[in-house]
């Protein structure tokens, strides 16, 4: 009994280890110009036959020209076996791959996206095609990223699109930090943030991208000036007095501000308000939101 077991069993595992050699693992993770995941996305493959060939085997059976549509998990990553095109009769056989993606809704994204490869030789035991897909894909989101002054280990989103630039965003690590006021879902995480305000007690006050903060007006003058490129030609620019802000000096509480206004404003650049009364000794906390 034994010594027919063995032969029988060496007889399969003959068989066995070409069939396994004609199959390439195909891997790979699909991501958009700025490395965000076409994640819960899918992808196909279809056979690409020689001129003139009607169809193809593999070990003298047909093989189907298509694959199934497998999923790409949440970083946009797949795995799945292909029939080798070294091995596929006839000789010169390809494999194109179709990405699909439900993308990201608008105004951040684009929507649905979806594109084509072109022909690609899948040959050996494994093989990445991460490199060749992700050159190929279409952004998802209308996000263009700069690393603004002052701000290390954070990106600056800039969204162009029908509602307009919205000011004020930034990712860190994997969290985007959206507008105060607009606010957005985190692309990337599924968080929800919103952005930490720039409360400076020095004049200018030096903001970066912020879109909401509190400004001092320092004692003895009665204008305030914020830096930041959050604000446009359109941005509706909201002021307040706030005597319990908190930045770094002590709030006016003791002087009747009168109006405040803004005087002027360069778009992407900063703006200007104005009091109706110069404070004594401390002076006035003002906090401000930019509205895009």
């Amino acid at each position: 009994m034994r010594r027919k077991l063995i032969p029988a069993f060496l007889f399969f595992f003959l068989l066995a280890a070409p069939a396994a050699a004609q199959r390439t693992v195909v891997t790979g993770t699909v991501t958009d110009p700025n490395g965000i995941p076409y994640a819960g996305g899918s992808i196909s493959a279809t056979l690409s036959l020689p001129l003139g060939a009607s169809g193809a085997t593999l070990n003298g059976v047909q093989i189907s020209g298509t694959s199934p549509r497998t999923s790409l998990d949440s970083n946009g990553a797949f795995l799945f076996q292909l029939p080798d095109n070294n091995v596929v009769v006839p000789a010169g056989t390809r494999w194109v791959f179709s990405v699909s993606s439900t993308g990201v809704l608008p105004p951040v994204g684009f929507g649905p996206r979806s594109f084509v490869s072109g022909s690609i030789l899948i040959t050996g035991a494994s093989q990445d095609i991460s490199a060749t897909l992700s050159a190929l894909a279409p952004a998802l989101t209308r996000i263009t990223a700069t690393v603004p002054a002052g701000s290390a280990g954070s990106v600056q989103l800039n969204i162009a699109g029908a509602l307009g630039s919205l000011g004020g965003l930034f990712v860190s690590g994997t969290e985007l930090v959206c507008h105060v006021q607009l606010g957005c879902s985190d692309i990337l995480s599924g968080k929800y943030s919103t952005l930490s305000p720039c409360n400076t007690n020095s004049n200018p006050g030096v903001c970066g991208f912020s879109s909401a903060g509190t400004q001092i007006v320092i004692a003895a003058t009665t204008t305030g000036t914020v830096n930041t490129t959050a604000v446009t030609s359109t941005s509706q620019i909201l002021l307040t007095r706030n005597d319990g802000a908190t930045i770094g000096s002590t709030c006016n509480t003791a002087t009747v501000a009168g109006e405040i206004k803004e005087t002027s404003r360069v778009a992407g650049t900063s703006f200007t308000f104005s009091v109706q009364t110069a404070p004594v000794a401390t002076g006035y906390c003002i906090s401000w939101l930019i509205v895009n």
